[in-house]
Formats: C-alpha cells, sequence, structure tokens
C-alpha cells in the first residue's frame, strides 16, 4: 500500500510541475525597426526630423515628478529667414498610437543656419515615446 501510495504522489507530481519539460513559447521575431523604436524609447530619445526647411534634431523626452520636458534643437537649413509662431507636435508611442498633441511656441525669426531650442513642458508621462511629427 505504501508503494502505491508512493507512486501516486511521484505522478501526481510529474503532471502537477510537467516533468520538468520546458514548453515551447510562442515568441515572434522583433523587426528592425520594433527594435530601433525600443532602444530610442529606452534612451529617451526621439528621431531627428526634417519639416518644410527646419531640421529638429537631439530631441529628446524627460519625465520627472509628474511633468514631461521634451526638447528638441531647431534649425533653420534653408537660405531664406523662416518664422513659425505656433509648431504642433504630435507625440507617438512605438505602435502609433498617438499619445498626446501639443502646441508649442518658436519665438522670433530663425535666420539661415540660425539653430534655436524647442522646449515643451506636459503634464502627464510621455516615458513610452517613439516618435514625434510636427506641423506648422
Amino acid at each position: 500500500m505504501k508503494k502505491f501510495a508512493f507512486a501516486c504522489f511521484i505522478c501526481c507530481l510529474f503532471l502537477v510541475t510537467g516533468c520538468g519539460c520546458d514548453q515551447k513559447r510562442n515568441s515572434t521575431p522583433i523587426k528592425e525597426d520594433e527594435k530601433e523604436k525600443t532602444a530610442l524609447q529606452d534612451s529617451g530619445k526621439l528621431p531627428n526630423k526634417k519639416v518644410n526647411g527646419l531640421s529638429f534634431t537631439k530631441t529628446s523626452i524627460s519625465y520627472v515628478e509628474d511633468m514631461s520636458t521634451f526638447v528638441s534643437m531647431v534649425k533653420n537649413t534653408t537660405k531664406k529667414p523662416i518664422t513659425v509662431e505656433v509648431i504642433e507636435v504630435t507625440i507617438k508611442n512605438n505602435r502609433g498610437k498617438v499619445l498626446t498633441v501639443v502646441p508649442g511656441f518658436l519665438s522670433g525669426t530663425l535666420e539661415p543656419g540660425e539653430e534655436k531650442p524647442f522646449v515643451a513642458y506636459i503634464n502627464m508621462d510621455l516615458s513610452a515615446a517613439v516618435d514625434v511629427e510636427y506641423k506648422f
């Protein structure tokens, strides 16, 4: 009787633990652009963009004390002065979902080759941001 009880115990143990076998994991390979977006998200940096003669570089988002800070350097890459009053910034996550749309203000005129910092403060967590679009 003890042998039968011991055998039943061992069988139940194997059933519960899966006999020590590894289960196949359903893993989907990560695409290169998703790897790049994940790396950008982890670093807090966003991709450089060029829109209508303005170059947006060194773009990043930091999140501290319930406030996200968006920073980008804006440079006039044309041979003519550019005046922009409002820049609409669309911030997206790695799935392309819009996290927020922020109006930003760039004071004054950018002369050819001139570069100015563009800063916006947003009272939400944008640490999942990996892409940005600009309209003006």
